[in-house]
């Protein structure tokens, strides 16, 4: 990697790179396969949240959509925009921090400007920072929803670093998303960091990789 010494803000995604989105998704699906199909025994309850994990696609898959393909498979007990909207109402209520992401935001804050830049809904989001306890720990946020353009645009990714009073080139960003988060800090002008626990995951793209949050305090 190359030398830091230039580096004056990091700037890091929310959705699993400080909190666990995948584990509080998950929990979210029990519920959503509970509330619509009450009675299921436990590993048909399972195998349903299971199926809406898959199709979830780390977040990716538009949530009407996603909500659609359980209701055609299993019976229309309400509308897909019905569950979509209490996906953006409630999801935030799951929410949980990796274990050491406060431990890692105040030790780095001694040092640097600290700043978050997430996609998705703004009451989500911002939600999610509350009840994390994270919210804090920044010295700004942008959430794409109340700015209109989100990642991999390098355009919010430059409206963070001028929030911070610091330059592209002084950022380093923390994402897991290769094509979100990695792709759009280079192209604003970003160093990046990719944090990926999956030790077989792999990618052609030339960025640092890390596991786990903490693996950050080993080079800054």
């Amino acid at each position: 990697m190359e030398t830091l010494d230039h580096i004056k803000a990091i700037l890091f995604d929310l959705d699993n790179t400080l909190i666990q989105r995948q584990k509080s998704a998950y929990a979210f699906f029990c519920d959503i396969v509970e509330r619509c199909y009450p009675g299921l025994e436990e590993a048909e309850k399972l195998k349903r949240a299971d199926e809406l994990y898959l199709w979830d696609g780390h977040g990716y898959t538009p949530k009407n959509e996603l909500f659609y393909n359980l209701l055609n498979k299993y019976g229309f007990v309400c509308q897909p925009k019905d569950l979509a909207d209490l996906w953006v109402s409630d999801l935030w209520k799951y929410t949980k921090c990796f274990p050491q992401s406060k431990h890692v935001l105040s030790t780095l804050r001694k040092k640097y400007k600290i700043g978050c830049l997430t996609n998705g809904n703004p009451h989500s989001q911002r939600r999610k920072l509350e009840v994390s306890g994270l919210q804090d720990a920044f010295d700004g946020i942008r959430v794409s929803g109340e700015y209109g353009k989100g990642k991999p645009d390098p355009e919010i990714y430059l409206v963070l670093a001028k929030d911070l009073g610091v330059k592209a080139s002084e950022c380093l960003f923390v994402g897991d998303y290769i094509q979100t988060d990695i792709v759009g800090a280079y192209n604003a002008g970003m160093t990046a960091v990719w944090i990926e626990p999956e030790i077989l995951s792999k990618t052609d793209y030339p960025v640092q990789r890390i596991f786990v949050i903490e693996d950050l305090l080993d080079f800054l």
